[in-house]
């Protein structure tokens, strides 16, 4: 039996497991590397480039369904080994435009695929590979609720996922999660100027942005040892 009364701290901490989606952009680099450092496995998978820190880089297609197969693939591989603590989604881009712009469609487009698809793949990989008693964290924005008549693309897209957050989290069984899964979303911030000041000045910072992150884990359940028989 492997429980918290028998481990000690850096052997729980190295236990840990996790499945970090967008691992090639600035959040998830700094994620990548907070996670190395507490020796915690980490599935880094992208797109674009995943950095040297993550412990199995995973390249995406673009396509959405491509990369459910992809991240099912590199997941069996794995045999044997435990199921992951954490699915963590930092994946999301950004993109502003109103009603007359002209690449508005092909923004709206860019946003729905890294975003809201995106959090729909984390959450099917969820279903099957996220432990009971998981955490899945999903790219929310500190400015879903507001309206902000610029950024068309974007906050409507960062709202719908806030959504699928609440849904999940209403009852994660029904939702097809595992049995007492945490979902969260992440509040990201924009250093744009054409976006209000909605406390992105008080936000951490890339590597101490993600040392925040993993340290917020601990509330949701991220941090318990795994008690398995």
């Amino acid at each position: 039996c492997a429980c918290a009364a028998h481990c000690s701290p850096g052997s729980l901490e190295a236990a840990m497991r996790v499945l970090l989606l967008g691992a090639g952009g600035g959040l998830g680099r700094a994620l990548a590397r907070t996670l190395q450092r507490k020796s915690w496995t980490t599935f880094g998978a992208d797109v674009a480039a995943c950095p040297p820190e993550v412990s199995v880089a995973i390249t995406l297609p673009r396509e959405p369904k491509g990369q459910l197969e992809v991240l099912r693939g590199a997941l069996k591989q794995q045999d044997g080994g435990p199921k992951l603590d954490a699915i963590v989604n930092c994946s999301g881009g950004f993109a502003m435009g109103n009603a007359a712009s002209e690449d508005l469609l092909d923004n709206a487009e860019a946003m729905v695929a890294s975003s809201f698809y995106a959090s729909l793949v984390s959450a099917r990989i969820a279903s099957s590979s996220l432990r009971p008693g998981g955490l899945l964290v999903l790219p929310g924005a500190a400015a879903a609720p507001l309206a902000l008549p610029g950024l068309l693309p974007y906050v409507p897209v960062k709202s719908a996922v806030h959504s699928l957050v609440r849904s999940l989290a209403a009852d994660p069984a029904e939702a097809g999660l595992p049995e007492g899964a945490k979902v969260v979303s992440e509040k990201e911030y924009s250093e744009s100027p054409m976006v209000p000041n909605w406390g992105a000045a008080d936000a951490p910072r890339g590597e101490d942005r993600g040392r925040a992150e993993v340290k917020d884990w601990g509330r949701y359940g991220a941090g318990q040892a795994r008690s398995e028989a």
